[in-house]
């Protein structure tokens, strides 16, 4: 049996940015999500599941309304077998404690990485090599920053 890998997935900032909607005359709740981002999260969830069983988890404020947030997805054809979201705190600019609670149980809990635009409090909890860090003004999720997690990665295993 294949161990887990945890997405932890940012919404806004990640699936479009302000560029996109731009060019896509998108205004307010957002309508649609670049393609190129679901095509960048797709290539990183096929190459995870080649040795892990990935599973998505929500870490976005888009978890406080998960049957939006599923519909969504699976309307702009992202592709994932299971998905969770992280505990709501009272502190949304804390989400590394957020991921580490949703962690704190979990078997394969080494397994994971957080795409966001925002850095919150991850620096502080967890190596920059956990992190893909996208940019709501001008660079959503695109296939360079999952070749460099992969390339970082798989560096790190070597090192082990």
């Amino acid at each position: 049996m294949k161990p887990d890998f945890y997405i932890f997935l940012d919404i806004d900032g990640v699936l479009y940015d302000h560029e996109f909607m731009k060019q896509s005359h998108q205004k307010g709740i957002i309508k649609r999500f670049d393609p190129k981002c679901i095509e960048a999260f797709n290539y990183l969830y096929a190459r995870l599941t080649k040795n892990y069983n990935p599973k998505l988890v929500i870490s976005s404020a888009w978890r406080a309304n998960m049957k939006f947030t599923i519909e969504t997805l699976i309307a702009h054809d992202l592709v994932f077998d299971n998905i969770d979201h992280t505990p709501i705190s009272r502190t949304p600019n804390l989400r590394a404690n957020e991921i580490l609670e949703y962690l704190k149980d979990k078997k394969d809990k080494n397994n994971f990485v957080i795409i966001d635009d925002e850095y919150f409090d991850f620096l502080e909890h967890f190596p920059k090599s956990k992190i893909i860090k996208t940019n709501i003004t001008c660079q959503s999720l695109n296939k360079d920053m999952i070749n460099s997690f992969f390339d970082d990665f798989l560096e790190k295993c070597i090192e082990n």
